[in-house]
C-alpha cells in the first residue's frame, strides 16, 4: 500500500535546545546559542560575537584616553 506524503502522521519535533541542561545545549560555547531546528539543532553566534559556533570572541573595543 502506497501512501502519499499527507497521508503519514507527523512527527512531533523534540526541541533539543528547550533545556539548559541538555546535550544540545552544552554543545554550544558559552558565547553561543542553541538554535533548534526541525529535527535537528545548531549554535549560533551570541549578538557582539563572531566566529564559529565551537568558538565565539567577542568584538574588541578600543578604549581611548583623552
Amino acid at each position: 500500500m502506497n501512501k502519499s506524503l499527507a497521508e503519514f502522521d507527523m512527527i512531533a519535533d523534540i526541541d533539543e535546545c528547550s533545556d539548559t541542561e541538555s546535550l544540545a545545549a552544552a554543545d554550544c560555547s558559552t558565547n553561543s546559542e542553541c538554535i533548534n531546528l526541525p529535527g535537528s539543532y545548531t549554535c549560533q553566534c551570541k549578538h557582539g560575537y563572531h566566529g564559529t559556533a565551537d568558538f565565539c570572541i567577542g568584538e574588541v573595543i578600543a578604549k581611548h584616553n583623552d
